[in-house]
């Protein structure tokens, strides 16, 4: 689910760590690696390729 919500093209561009609080992700420094091990990118990299960095 925050995978998709970080890949979405629709609103406001979402902070990696508002998506992670509000999907119930505590441990910021958990989530990012568990993320990353998942995808093969950083939650911020998902970001800045999707809506790049403007």
């Amino acid at each position: 689910m925050v995978r998709s919500v970080l890949l979405s093209r629709e609103g406001p561009r979402p902070m990696v760590k508002s998506v992670a609080l509000s999907h119930g992700f505590w441990h910021l420094g958990q989530f990012a690696q568990d993320y990353r091990n998942a995808f093969g990118e950083a939650p911020s990299a998902t970001l800045e390729r999707i809506r790049g960095t403007a």
